[in-house]
């Protein structure tokens, strides 16, 4: 009998689909494949058909040593799950689908409850502890370089927020990155300020370039400067001048870092993992009278962050559409007279947000943008 190669068994895998689905009212069985599968081609069955699993013989009983050779099978299908797991993440997502994986992750913060090690800066640590704690994660404010390397380890998502920058603080963050890259731990990187010195920006590009950042934030001004846009401005730490077209800078900027998500804080917040570019739409004016609403943000990213493995499309989107929403909610509360009472009301909503609130209220959009 003639083998059927990779295209045979993918058409073949597809006919016994369609034939089971016309006649069954439920999914198809998972499907295995078996017959002439070895090292040599066992990622192109993986990536190249849509098979839940394989089984193999010969590739291991009959080679001179078994055990190396079901190791290094175990290695290459490793590989090719995590590759073919990765590019299903990164390929067109609806705004339907997106919504789902959300929502998944929003009840498995409430289950979960990951801790989250955010090195930030002074202004905002009370706010974003208690943003991490409300929404269901649980927080640590650890920045000493004697401890950030085992403090990180204990972690599920690590938030690098260097508003308050010194020599110190670079060297811990440093620090914590590469044992977070090490470990395979998701990096939320907010670079607050970017652009305000030289030397905090030299800072920002000596992070990006040292460390594998999974989640890349900010407000419009300090995402135009990390992506090297002359014309931003800003101010402090605020955006007074930002880029024309943040939905074409965030996607781009997500191709130049290899997929990670960049996302971009202001009226309408855009983010993108270089194949999708979706917009968050939920926003409250009386957001700009408080100060550290963007650093919240990013622990709320985080807290998503820490509870999947690879889809942070859906963490970043999740973090921008819990603020938003929870603002828009806030502003509605009675109580609310000004910026102070209007916190309060924000955080509560964080707190009590339910699954069924987050879907009736996220407004999410998908943008098509142009080459």
């Amino acid at each position: 009998m003639k083998a059927l190669g990779i295209p045979g068994l993918q058409k073949l895998v597809e006919q016994i689909k369609d034939a089971y689905e016309e006649k069954y009212p439920v999914p198809t069985p998972p499907i295995v494949a078996i017959g002439g599968i070895n090292i040599h081609n066992v990622d192109q069955v993986i990536e190249g058909t849509p098979v839940n699993g394989i089984a193999v013989i010969s590739a291991i009983v009959a080679s001179e040593d078994p055990y190396f050779a079901s190791r290094s099978l175990r290695t290459v299908i490793d590989k090719s799950v995590g590759e073919k797991e990765t590019k299903a993440i990164h390929s067109h997502r609806s705004v339907e689908k997106l919504t789902e994986d959300i929502l998944h992750l929003f009840q498995k913060i409430r289950e979960k409850k990951p801790l989250i090690h955010h090195i930030t800066n002074y202004v905002v640590m009370n706010q974003t502890a208690n943003a991490t704690l409300h929404l269901g994660g649980s927080p640590v404010m650890s920045h000493a370089i004697e401890e950030v390397e085992e403090m990180v380890s204990l972690c599920n998502a690590l938030v690098i927020n260097p508003g308050t920058l010194s020599a110190p603080w670079i060297r811990a963050m440093s620090l914590a990155g590469l044992r977070a890259n090490s470990l395979g731990i998701p990096i939320i990187f907010d670079p607050v300020g970017a652009g305000a010195t030289s030397f905090r920006t030299r800072t920002y590009q000596i992070f990006l370039k040292e460390l594998d950042v999974n989640i890349i934030k900010g407000n419009s001004a300090e995402i135009g400067s990390v992506y090297g846009d002359m014309s931003v401005e800003t101010r402090g730490v605020d955006s007074a001048v930002g880029v024309e077209n943040p939905e074409r800078v965030v996607q781009s900027m997500s191709t130049r870092y290899n997929g990670a998500i960049v996302a971009v804080t202001g009226r309408t917040d855009y983010a993108s993992d270089g194949v999708n570019c979706i917009a968050v739409e939920n926003n409250s004016d009386m957001l700009a009278g408080l100060t550290g609403t963007g650093c919240t943000v990013s622990a709320l990213i985080a807290c998503f962050a820490g509870v999947t493995k690879e889809d942070y499309l859906a963490a970043t989107v999740g973090g921008l559409a819990v603020m938003g929403v929870c603002a828009e909610l806030a502003e509605k509360d009675i109580s609310v007279k000004g910026p102070a009472s209007f916190n309060v009301a924000l955080y509560d909503r964080i707190a009590t947000l339910t699954p069924e609130q987050l879907r009736a209220n996220m407004k999410l959009k998908n943008i098509q943008v142009a080459k």
